[in-house]
């Protein structure tokens, strides 16, 4: 499960409401037996007013909060049994590439809230969907390694990557 987020502000224009319509209702309006089921979330976040903005700075390294540019969130996930595994794999494909991207319909940055990973459990491989530029990303490595140099708060690889000592160079 994948939780977009963009800034984009023409959705209902540029036609985003059908196509996320009709990728829900390609499994949704399947035959009850077909082994998926669809998990739809859409969520504003954005505004000059909004928390989302105005938490921009509190000293977490969340990243694109952008001033308040980010608008909108979006999860669709496919639920299946594990022989539509394959299918709904295909579907969640064709999401992501027809939402994303320089042409992307939702977004044209494949630009992802921090509360679950997605196509791999190693942040330090998906780093750049997460964090606006490996420069902040590699500071933020830099302070786990002075914040947890024995990996003692490292339950997963879905977390930042102790920077290795001398490895990277300061700022």
């Amino acid at each position: 499960m994948v939780t977009y987020s963009t800034r984009c502000t023409t959705l209902v224009s540029n036609g985003w409401v059908d196509w996320v319509v009709e990728r829900i209702d390609r499994i949704a309006r399947a035959s009850p037996e077909n082994g998926q089921w669809v998990s739809a979330q859409v969520q504003c976040l954005g505004g000059k007013q909004s928390m989302f903005r105005r938490n921009a700075d509190n000293g977490t390294s969340f990243s694109v909060r952008d001033n308040g540019e980010t608008r909108r969130a979006m999860t669709i996930d496919n639920f299946h049994r594990p022989e539509k595994r394959a299918e709904a794999e295909a579907w969640e494909a064709t999401n992501d590439r027809q939402a994303l991207g320089p042409d992307g319909i939702f977004s044209h940055q494949d630009r992802r809230l921090l509360w679950g990973s997605y196509q791999s459990f190693d942040l330090d491989f998906v780093w750049h969907t997460y964090y606006e530029d490996r420069r902040k990303y590699e500071r933020l490595m830099r302070a786990r390694s002075r914040a947890d140099p024995h990996r003692t708060f490292t339950p997963n690889t879905f977390c930042v990557k102790r920077a290795e000592v001398g490895v990277l160079s300061a700022l």
